[in-house]
């Protein structure tokens, strides 16, 4: 019908019949979040989209292969699934191989050591471990406009030194805070 597939809809189409030069598993836990930013890697030549949901569908995968951890509407709801599916073995497993693992909003979250919500809205848990950090929920969600900047210059190519670019302009877009405004939500 051409609309985006947003939350709940999986388009098994996205497995493609080319020359698959490095897959992007994407975790498609039973809550998750905004499925329509991964349509555009459908289009992308050389790149198998695949929709996971058990760890057999992990089988295989090189370490130059993405595993996604997306958006979650019940984050510590989706990470316990994860565990009942035997997926978090296998995303650690990818990840102590060498391989990629991202996570994106909830998907961050999870990778790291913990989640604590102290007004029961989400649930406490722990993580998968694999970042050193821990998510502190707050019942209160804040969105604002904002600007930010990320410090580094594209790798030059070996044997050449050209001037450094310029810094990177600005990025602007929307932050979501979950923790009170003076905290980060996140602790090392």
């Amino acid at each position: 019908m051409g609309l985006p597939e947003e939350d709940g809809v999986f388009d098994d189409r996205s497995v493609r019949a080319v020359a698959v030069q490095r897959t992007v598993a994407v975790i498609a836990y039973p809550r998750i979040s905004n499925l329509d930013e991964f349509q555009p890697l459908k289009n992308v030549p050389g790149v198998r989209l695949q929709w996971v949901r058990s760890p057999s569908e992990l089988a295989g995968l090189q370490p130059s292969d993405w595993i996604i951890l997306p958006g979650s509407k019940a984050t510590t709801s989706d990470l316990a699934w994860l565990r009942a599916q035997g997926l978090d073995r296998a995303v650690a497993e990818h990840a102590g191989r060498g391989g990629a693992v991202l996570g994106i909003c909830g998907g961050l979250q999870m990778l790291g050591e913990a989640l604590i919500d102290t007004d029961g809205i989400d649930g406490n848990g722990p993580g998968l471990g694999l970042l050193p950090l821990v998510t502190v929920f707050d019942p209160l969600k804040t969105v604002r406009h904002t600007t930010s900047s990320f410090p580094g210059s594209p790798p030059r190519p070996h044997g050449q030194t050209p001037a450094p670019p310029p810094p990177p302009p600005p990025k602007i877009g929307p932050r979501l805070r979950l923790a009170p405004p003076g905290s980060c939500g996140c602790q090392r």
